[in-house]
């Protein structure tokens, strides 16, 4: 194997060979940030998109192809870019070269993995009406509903069964209800708490998705607290 010359500066992504002790880190983007002539177990020190560091083998490494030097020049940790099944922007939270995957945040709280030609940049954001584009997208979030619903499990029902349940307190006899208007946020809150459970639940062995919907769930506790003090301010 080839060994390589990296200048200090340059742009490279860990490749599957740091599968023993930089599992979690394999196809992220470095920069090498030193070249350690004088260690006898390590080549460079690179710096991540978070600025954590690590020692590396050069073999562990993968300069960037003229292709994938203009990918990252969007393809970012951080960067918002556009999500271009469902039109919507995203920020990207984690790249992977090796498998050209990236990991996305949605704006309402989700997250997910998906392949890296789904993203683009936010300046190709305009849409071209050519014969069977709409047919395509359609197709496309189609696909991704059906990835959502496997991943829930039909939380739209369940969670308007889980709902009758706690507004029992507010319902008329004439099959309508009255509530609060301070019992609207939480509602609208509560309802993406339960479709985090509905997906464990759903999912006991492991999230279709690969994410932890526990973490979307803390999100949404701490954006209770919020709540809470700011109805509590208002009184």
């Amino acid at each position: 194997m080839d060994s390589l010359e990296l200048l200090e500066g340059e742009v490279v992504y860990l490749n599957e060979h740091a599968q023993k002790f930089l599992p979690n880190r394999i196809g992220e983007i470095a920069i090498v940030d030193k070249s350690l002539y004088d260690s006898k177990n390590f080549d460079y020190r690179v710096q991540f998109e978070d600025s954590e560091c690590a020692n590396v083998k050069d073999y562990e490494l993968t300069t960037l192809t003229k292709a994938q030097k203009e990918l990252i020049k969007y393809i970012y940790k951080g960067n918002e870019v556009l999500y271009s099944p469902t039109n919507q922007n995203v920020i990207i939270n984690k790249v992977d070269l090796v498998h050209y995957k990236v990991g996305i945040n949605f704006v309402e709280g989700d997250s997910s993995v998906v392949d890296i030609d789904k993203i683009k940049p936010l300046e190709e954001d305009e849409q071209t009406q050519e014969e069977g584009y709409f047919e395509s997208l359609a197709l496309e979030v189609g696909k991704l509903v059906d990835q959502k619903q496997k991943a829930y499990g039909d939380s739209v029902t369940k969670c308007y069964e889980i709902m009758k349940v706690l507004l029992q307190d507010y319902s008329n006899n004439d099959g309508t209800y009255t509530i609060p208007e301070s019992l609207i946020p939480i509602m609208l809150l509560e309802v993406r708490k339960i479709d985090k459970t509905n997906r464990r639940f759903s999912n006991p062995d492991g999230d279709l998705m690969s994410e932890n919907p526990y973490q979307d769930d803390v999100g949404y506790s701490l954006l209770g607290v919020r709540l809470m003090e700011q109805l509590h301010n208002d009184k």
